[in-house]
């Protein structure tokens, strides 16, 4: 029995020491489970002391960036107290009113306004009753020295903790002068807008999009009317929806001129506006932005019209005193003409008739020269037969005359004095052809005949100096026909053209001794009823600039008193105007001179 208390005694102490053990495991767990507690409770208090100081060093911090926009910003800020009298007045509101602090604070808020509008600013200010109420006004101000000036003000409640209402708050800024910049603006503007709706003169506006195209902004009412539409309707348009698709390519065009020259373009213009043709002066003005890209386009036109219709009726009085002088010059060129071939042409005949009477007289009376001659030489001869033996004086005689010698040369002589003639003959019909005083009308004429004699009264300056070789001419003729011409009119030109081929012969050949002067004479027959005479030098030649003008009248480069400027002209007008030709000249400097002649061969008309 005793045993087994003991081991019943055991085994309670060992459940009580087991749950001893328990309690202090508990026991344990708990004390750890508080130092934990205490550990996270200690480490929150840490943070929330830390927290604290980084909060009260940030509201350091804010007060005193708040103190210096308090001291630095250019805004005057006044704080006033229920009865609106200043608590507080920053350095902007002493430079912006002239009050320093120490004058300014105790004092209630009409000390800085005039008169007039004390009351009403009263009234907004007594309404700032409410937590969410503020007011923004512009009003004038009065500064300490008593001058005006334009403030702007947003004014704001001030309201404690206990949402009560204590006071408020004003920031003020100075726009005196951005009010001063403002009025001459809205006078400038008021301005512009006057002439804008009023000058009679169309102005628009491009606007020039960031992908670079162009569309209208507007237009005045000079505009409107022009065009037909109004500017509300121009308004985002591009040209082709204004103008269509004929003319709006060109408006176009002349708009991003502009834009690529990056600079004012001026041009004229004509459209057809509303069925009506106008004419307009128009310059464009490109406008940059701050970057400097070109963002618009102002456009401004000017009608023109009149202008144009008077340049027109200008142009054609010039015209019409162009044709008249013209007519004047060609009047005074053909009386010159007249006069000058008259003058020729009575003078070569009367010398023509004069020489042809003594020399018809001599040609004729030769043949009989030569007659009697052959008889007397017969006779002497037959004396030498029949009276071989004649008297000494008869044989000295004869001795001294040389008779065989006289019998043999006689004959010749009668003979070159008979060629004589006959050339003195050929001389007076190329005379005679040449004036062709009796040959006043049209007709047919063999053309070779007129050259031939014009070369036969020059042959003089083709012969050789004691210089200078003579000057060669190379006759290429075709086979003509007769043609239909003015005679003496066409060997008029013919001795021009010869004459100014022989001066630039003359020149080239006095300036190289080995030069060979040439002229060249072809005829040919063209088709369609004409015929062509060219006339070539191997001379100098000229220039473009010579050229052009070689058939103006009184245009010439000979030096004074060796040239009219006539010659040539008249030859242009013989050609072109008496026989429906053309008169032509090829050439360039160093390779000579070409004339061409071309004329019908049988005139269709009757010619004056």
């Amino acid at each position: 029995m005793a045993v087994m208390d003991d081991e019943m005694r055991i085994r309670a102490l060992e459940q009580e020491n087991l749950a001893l053990r328990q309690q202090v495991a508990q026991a344990e767990e708990s004390r750890s489970q508080l130092k934990s507690l205490i550990a996270k409770r200690t480490a929150a208090l840490e943070q929330q002391i830390c927290d604290r100081q980084q909060s009260e060093e940030a509201l350091r911090h804010s007060q005193q960036k708040l103190s210096l926009l308090f001291q630095q910003t250019p805004l005057a800020i006044i704080e006033w107290n229920a009865n609106r009298e200043v608590q507080e007045w920053n350095p902007a509101a002493e430079r912006i009113f002239g009050y320093q602090r120490q004058e300014a604070i105790g004092r209630p808020f009409g000390f800085l306004l005039p008169d007039l509008i004390r009351d009403e600013v009263n009234q907004i200010l007594a309404g700032m009753n409410q937590p969410q109420s503020s007011h923004h006004t512009i009003n004038e101000n009065l500064t300490k020295d008593g001058k005006t000036i334009i403030c702007e003000w947003y004014n704001v409640p001030l309201i404690a903790s206990n949402g009560q209402i204590v006071g408020s708050a004003s920031l003020a800024l100075d726009v005196s002068e951005r009010k001063q910049t403002e009025a001459k603006l809205q006078e400038r503007e008021a301005f512009l807008r006057t002439i804008f709706d009023g000058v009679q003169q169309e102005i628009f506006v491009v606007n020039v999009t960031d992908t670079g195209d162009l569309r209208f902004g507007g237009w005045n009412w000079y505009s409107e009317k022009l065009i037909g539409m109004t500017s509300a309707d121009a308004v985002g348009k591009t040209p082709e929806d204004v103008f269509g698709i004929e003319l709006g390519p060109q408006v176009r065009q002349q708009f991003s001129q502009c834009l690529t020259l990056q600079s004012k373009v001026t041009y004229e213009e004509h459209l057809t506006l509303e069925n009506e043709s106008v004419w307009l002066l128009t310059t464009l003005n490109p406008q940059f932005d701050e970057s400097g890209r070109l963002y618009r386009i102002v456009g401004t036109s000017l009608d023109i019209g009149d202008r144009k219709r008077a340049e027109a009726l200008l142009h054609e009085k010039n015209r019409d005193l162009e044709q008249t002088l013209a007519e004047l010059q060609h009047t005074q060129t053909q009386l010159i003409q007249s006069e000058k071939m008259s003058s020729l042409g009575q003078l070569v005949a009367g010398v023509a008739h004069e020489i042809n009477n003594p020399v018809n007289f001599i040609h004729g009376n030769l043949s009989h020269a030569h007659d009697y001659t052959q008889d007397l030489i017969g006779l002497v001869e037959l004396y030498q037969i029949h009276v071989p033996n004649p008297p000494a004086i008869i044989q000295t005689t004869t001795n001294t005359i040389d008779l065989d010698f006289l019998k043999e040369d006689l004959p010749k002589v009668l003979s070159s004095m008979r060629v004589g003639s006959e050339r003195i003959r050929e001389i007076v019909r190329s005379l005679r052809t040449f004036s062709r005083l009796d040959e006043a009308e049209f007709k047919a004429v063999d053309i070779h005949e007129g050259i031939d004699s014009t070369l036969m009264i020059l042959q003089s300056r083709l012969k050789a100096k004691s210089d200078s070789p003579s000057i060669q001419i190379l006759k290429e003729y075709g086979t003509l026909p007769l043609v239909d011409c003015y005679p003496g009119q066409l060997n008029q030109v013919l001795m021009n053209i010869l004459s100014n081929a022989i001066d630039a012969l003359e020149e080239a050949r006095s300036k190289s001794a080995t030069f060979s002067p040439l002229i060249t004479i072809c005829t040919r027959v063209l088709p369609i009823n004409r015929i062509a005479i060219e006339i070539a030098d191997n001379g100098a030649g000229m220039n473009e600039q010579v050229r052009s003008r070689l058939f103006d009248p009184f245009f010439t480069t000979k030096t004074v008193g060796k040239g009219t400027g006539l010659g040539l002209s008249i030859s242009y007008q013989i050609v072109a105007e008496k026989h429906k030709g053309r008169l032509t000249c090829h050439s360039a400097t160093g390779q000579g001179a070409k004339f061409i002649i071309e004329i019908p061969i049988h005139q269709t008309s009757s010619k004056g």
